[in-house]
């Protein structure tokens, strides 16, 4: 018994001192844990931050577009805290690209920065190398306006077809026409000849046109006299006589009618024929040329109505023809228009000198 006594004792000796070991290494670790948080503290404080340098910058992603794809343009701002971007216009008409929409996105704001963007979206038409351009970008802060300028940037568009990824020039003529057309020399003389034979018939029309008669413009004042219309009117009839006799007598009756009615008002038609005719001009317009011989004329007119009469008829033979040569036709509705504007001559007051009288002759 004492021998079991006395080898329990020395164990418990020999255990003490490792005890008080664990507990001192425990107590130490403790303690540096503690000095490294300060430390590290410490060691954030002296780091040192630069100034936020304000700057604006044009981005595209993919930097290559594939036609007909659509591409997000965005133009980043960076500010300093409490600094805003101004309203500022994008580009609208960018060759080679279609705008689809703009739109502002919020503010990223850090503690040191803030970030405006605005972002684009494009659509590309043409498959080529596209200049984006610079964009002048106001920034107010602090109360002061400053300018900043996103420089522009170079949009890549290539085809979609796998055969052309990557191809930038526009397409030209397929190689086997281009050897096609360098291996037979007869398609540029066939070329060559056609270009010659349009010139020529371009120089001939030109020529041809400049033979025909040319019709001398004529213009009449505001408030010009009866008699110097209808002399105008009846001088344009006979510059269409060589074209169309028909439509020329057409005209000259016409204007005949109506100098008549506004020269010296119109006429009473006679009974059972129809009934008066209130308008100034339309019983001389409006009727036919056996109306006309049965009406009662106006007292102004009585002694000129038989011969403005047989001149209607006469043109209405030219108006209404039977099959005739026409070589025949224009010269005898030339003498009737001439005679039509005579008998316009001979109705003009003997006070007045017409400035046209010479127009018709």
């Amino acid at each position: 018994m004492r021998r079991a006594a006395t080898a329990a004792l020395q164990r418990t000796r020999v255990l003490q001192p490792t005890s008080c070991n664990v507990t001192l290494c425990c107590l130490t670790m403790a303690f540096l844990l503690g000095c490294g948080d300060d430390l590290a503290d410490t060691e954030k404080k002296i780091v040192y931050q630069a100034p936020v340098q304000p700057r604006a910058i044009w981005v595209l992603e993919p930097a290559t577009i594939g036609i007909g794809d659509v591409a997000t343009l965005e133009v980043a701002v960076v500010t300093r805290p409490n600094h805003r971007v101004l309203p500022f216009a994008t580009p609208q008409n960018v060759p080679g690209l279609w705008i689809l929409e703009v739109e502002t996105l919020p503010v990223a704001r850090e503690p040191n920065r803030w970030i405006h963007r605005t972002r684009v979206r494009i659509r590309p038409r043409e498959v080529g190398r596209f200049d984006w351009p610079a964009t002048p970008i106001e920034v107010e802060g602090d109360g002061v306006v400053d300018t900043l300028i996103a420089d522009g940037l170079t949009v890549d568009v290539v085809s979609i077809i796998p055969k052309y990824i990557g191809k930038l020039t526009p397409f030209g003529l397929p190689p086997q026409l281009v050897e096609s057309s360098r291996g037979q020399p007869w398609m540029w003389a066939a070329g060559g000849a056609g270009f010659t034979l349009g010139c020529l018939g371009l120089l001939w029309l030109a020529r041809r046109e400049s033979k025909k008669p040319q019709t001398t413009a004529r213009h009449l004042a505001p408030g010009a006299p009866v008699w110097d219309t209808a002399l105008v009117a009846v001088a344009e009839a006979l510059d269409q006589v060589d074209r169309d006799p028909t439509s020329a007598c057409r005209c000259a009756s016409v204007a005949l009618r109506r100098y008549m009615g506004q020269r010296f008002g119109g006429a009473v038609r006679a009974e059972g024929v129809a009934r008066n005719v209130a308008s100034t001009t339309s019983s001389t317009t409006s009727s036919t040329t056996e109306e006309l011989e049965q009406t009662t004329p106006p007292f102004a007119a009585t002694s000129r109505w038989p011969g403005f009469v047989l001149l209607l008829r006469r043109l209405d033979q030219f108006q209404f023809p039977a099959p005739t040569d026409a070589a025949s036709a224009r010269a005898g509705a030339s003498e009737i228009i001439r005679d039509v504007a005579a008998f316009v001559r001979d109705t003009i007051p003997v006070e007045v000198v017409p400035d046209s009288e010479v127009i018709a002759r």
